[in-house]
């Protein structure tokens, strides 16, 4: 599977940080990086990313409002990067620690992504009975 990835963060050193783990040890692609949440939506409609990695103290549109916006049934996955955590205060996205190890990151992608996938063959199953 090779995924498309929108990072989020004002900071340009963690954007290049994080291009690093998701190109060179992930081998997936960045298609696009945005400095707040309204960025982040536009870049990820234009590009057909498949998952936004998103700092949680991103501005314009937050964390939490990015998981509210955005359906992972339809749209890509939200992946929030948490400094605390307490700031995983959405009832639906995924989030990890800022700092945890870059393949349970990568796991937790794959894993949230298999579920959406299923989630959505499913629904499709239904809507052919």
């Amino acid at each position: 599977m090779h995924l498309r990835f929108v990072l989020v963060d004002a900071r340009p050193t963690a954007r290049a940080a994080l291009r690093e783990v998701v190109e060179e040890q992930w081998g997936w692609t960045v298609a696009g990086e945005a400095v707040d949440g309204f960025e982040a939506i536009r870049v990820a409609r234009n590009e057909g990313a498949d998952v936004l990695l998103v700092d949680a103290a991103v501005e314009g549109l937050d964390l939490k409002a990015l998981f509210d916006l955005v359906d992972p049934e339809v749209g890509p996955l939200v992946v929030g990067l948490l400094d605390f955590p307490h700031q995983h205060v959405a009832a639906r996205g995924v989030a990890v620690m800022k700092g945890a190890p870059p393949d349970h990151v990568r796991n937790v992608i794959l894993g949230s992504l298999k579920k959406h996938a299923e989630s959505r063959q499913q629904l499709t199953d239904e809507g052919d009975r």
